[in-house]
């Protein structure tokens, strides 16, 4: 009986029947960050139209996502005026391609007046 026990206890403690939790880590990306106005300058020089934004979880930041011909922009900006290219790139596919023809939600501006 205690072989019995032991061999259960033995199995029990295999890893295989722990849930293991999700590794996540975090690194260095080199951004390019500048005021938002200029950043949005050479974005919209480029071609490239509103598509879509959202703010994080905690209303820090406005996330916009920018579209054109040759490619999509997704830039982070701040409350102080400031923002950052966080991810860009070309040959982007959306299901609806409607776009947005300002970054207003409502009649209010979405970057300024949160």
């Amino acid at each position: 009986m205690k072989y019995l026990t032991f061999l259960t206890a033995l199995l029990l403690s295999i890893p295989t029947f722990a849930q293991e939790p999700p590794y996540f880590f975090q690194t260095q990306k080199p951004v390019i960050c500048s005021k938002l106005n200029t950043i949005l300058g050479i974005v919209t020089s480029m071609g490239e139209k509103p598509y879509a934004y959202w703010t994080d979880p905690d209303n820090d930041t406005v996330n916009l996502m920018y579209v054109g011909n040759t490619g999509i922009t997704i830039i982070e900006s701040f409350a102080n005026g400031n923002a950052c290219i966080i991810g860009s790139g070309k040959d982007v596919e959306f299901v609806n391609k409607a776009t947005k023809s300002s970054l207003t939600f409502n009649g209010e501006d979405v970057i300024y007046n949160r």
